[in-house]
């Protein structure tokens, strides 16, 4: 009897995680659809309207859409609207506690802290990094342990022209000093290689041979999507592209994934 009982239970328990990571692989290729429309603000903005109205009792998945629609609006340079949807974002639902402990939905925060905050500076508009800044700087407390936080307050000085504060973090991150530093496996690679664009716009003029180290992680970030705009905003120049070969690096932007990949 009591066997039977435990084997119903872990049906139950199978049927339930297979309906929830179903649900979640759908909610990440809805992102990934609404991702590659970023370009035209007009058919990019339908589709976040329409996910809003199928998952409008999702208040994580909606602040989620939110995030990308800031990434939108920055891109595209549409600050009303962008000042508007900073003002509306609940971030403490994208924040979680676990048996794990505290975990974060890490590829909207990514987008929040370094994406959209880059975007910002590229296109010198100050005043809009900063009242995102403020925002973010609501979670502080929560999200302090995260490798994308400390990332992003080392960003945030270099943008501000204090950039003696942001080196310690960009090296210690690139030496593999991060053991108390909270990430995902997955984007540990694009955090060192921000890492690395970062330090060659400091040692660009201060010590090009300290840059010139940085040049082959700068080269490949540059052949991701995401490192071209990156490097142009910040002013670093543009490398040859990288010649493929069999281990060619094939690491891509930020996606959803279907499972918490988090580690400490």
């Amino acid at each position: 009897m009591i066997f039977n009982v435990l084997m119903y239970a872990m049906m139950v328990y199978m049927i339930i995680r297979i309906i929830l990571m179903n649900g979640i692989r759908k909610k990440n290729n809805y992102i990934t659809d609404l991702m590659q429309s970023v370009s035209d603000s007009a058919v990019f903005n339908e589709k976040a309207d329409k996910l809003e109205e199928l998952y409008a009792k999702d208040t994580q998945f909606i602040n989620e859409i939110n995030v990308f629609r800031l990434w939108e609006q920055a891109l595209n340079e549409r600050y009303v609207v962008f000042q508007k949807t900073v003002e509306g974002l609940d971030l403490t639902k994208l924040i979680r506690n676990t048996n794990k402990g505290r975990t974060i939905e890490e590829v909207p925060f990514f987008y929040l802290l370094q994406t959209v905050p880059n975007i910002l500076y590229g296109n010198h508009n100050e005043e809009m990094r900063l009242l995102l800044k403020n925002k973010t700087d609501e979670v502080k407390d929560l999200i302090s342990d995260q490798m994308t936080w400390q990332i992003s307050e080392a960003n945030a000085a270099m943008y501000a022209g204090e950039e003696d504060k942001a080196v310690s973090v960009y090296e210690n991150i690139l030496n593999g000093d991060y053991e108390n530093m909270k990430y995902a496996r997955n984007m540990i690679g694009i955090y060192k290689k921000i890492c690395a664009a970062m330090l060659t716009k400091y040692y660009q003029d201060r010590d090009p041979a300290k840059a010139e180290e940085l040049k082959e992680d700068v080269k490949y970030f540059y052949e991701m999507n995401i490192g071209k705009r990156w490097l142009k905003n910040i002013g670093v120049e543009v490398p040859e592209p990288v010649e493929e070969t069999e281990e060619e690096n094939t690491e891509e932007e930020p996606q959803e994934t279907d499972g918490e990949e988090n580690k400490e």
